[in-house]
């Protein structure tokens, strides 16, 4: 007579981002049911020597270099039964959204946003710029580097989410302050003032 013994079926089941973009080192999750007990990582990466293996659930690695890495997972129980997959990860660090504005910021003065978004891998292929102008809702632009004008004075978050070819994207978040264009009873030499200000 043949004896088995029978096992819960395993379907291997890494749930990390198939790109990063924040730096060589990333944590790999996985969310494989069935209470596996054993636990095999290859992160592809070669040039890492022993550090390239990894038996825990949820190992973090730090990359050799920038480009597409072929991850595997093997998950077993008690050596019987076990399964495994293999997913492409992209590392691609340093990309880091950023903007600057135009002043005077005033109440009814047009503002230029300007992109200074920094990156080293592929190329910006997508812009969204959020106002944060709860006035309206024509408060956003798909822009590179758009001009808005606010129509009342207060702290407005501005949101810019960019995107390259190498499928990263991240966002950048500004708070700045429009002023109001009050009256000016006496002007000096080193006095600040917007462009719709009135003189008395």
């Amino acid at each position: 007579h043949l004896k088995t013994t029978p096992c819960t079926p395993l379907v291997a089941n890494p749930n990390f981002n198939s790109v990063t973009c924040d730096g060589f080192t990333v944590t790999l999750t996985q969310n494989t049911p069935g209470n596996p007990d054993t636990y095999f990582w290859d992160f592809g990466d070669p040039a890492s020597g022993p550090l390239n293996y990894s038996s825990l659930p949820n190992p973090t690695h730090t990359f050799t270099d920038t480009g597409v890495f072929n991850i595997k997972l093997v998950v077993s129980i008690a050596g019987l039964c076990s399964d495994s997959i293999t997913k492409p990860l992209g590392v691609y660090p340093n990309f880091f959204p950023g903007f600057i504005n135009s002043a005077p910021m005033c109440r009814n003065v047009p503002i230029q946003f300007t992109d200074t978004t920094y990156f080293q891998y592929g190329n910006v292929t997508a812009w969204r710029w959020d106002f944060g102008d709860g006035s309206t809702l024509a408060d956003t632009s798909h822009l590179q580097n758009p001009i808005y004008t606010y129509p009342g004075p207060g702290t407005y978050n501005v949101e810019l989410t960019v995107t390259n070819d190498k499928g990263c994207v991240n966002t950048y978040t500004k708070s700045i302050t429009i002023n109001d264009n009050p009256v000016l009873n006496l002007l000096t030499a080193d006095s600040i003032y917007c462009g719709l200000d009135s003189l008395q």
